[in-house]
């Protein structure tokens, strides 16, 4: 899971915690949203319909002027100091983010628009046409995976 689809579940399971959400998963919202998650228009929220849709908080859950924290995973610059050159790295981690449960609920509108629909999206998009590739195979042809460990730290940690 990469670390935008994991922010958008670290705060899912925070809305979950504080009953305003009556599901654990953030994926499970996006039939809630969308006409079809098969529909690139629909997941791209440009469908007339989809676009208008947002996420059906539960009445009894905590009020939204209440304060809360959720857990989000950002990335930092750290300097140091190697052979009397400094040098900057960026490190992934996990910060406890402050503000009242109708900002985190914005946060997680916003996220779940611009961020989990177009992803996951594209996460089924590519499963369906590698599985599409992999079986119209020849016995001469093989297919080559390549994928990049940006995400190590958020699924180590996860």
């Amino acid at each position: 899971m990469c670390r935008k689809h994991e922010n958008v579940q670290l705060k899912c399971d925070k809305l979950y915690q504080l009953k305003c959400l009556g599901v654990k998963n953030a994926e499970c919202l996006l039939p809630q949203l969308c006409c079809s998650t098969e529909d690139r228009k629909c997941m791209g929220r440009k469908c007339d319909y989809c676009r208008a849709s947002v996420i059906q908080y539960k009445a009894d859950g905590a009020p939204d002027g209440n304060l809360t924290f959720w857990w989000e995973w950002a990335t930092e610059q750290s300097s140091y100091d190697k052979n009397g050159v400094t040098k900057i790295s960026r490190i992934m981690k996990k910060q406890l983010k402050h503000g009242t449960v109708e900002d985190l609920k914005k946060l997680m509108e916003q996220d779940v628009k611009n961020v989990l629909c177009p992803h996951v999206y594209n996460i089924r998009h590519q499963f369906s046409a590698d599985k599409t590739l992999k079986n119209s195979l020849r016995s001469q042809e093989a297919v080559l995976h390549i994928d990049f460990s940006e995400n190590y730290v958020c699924q180590y940690f996860s």
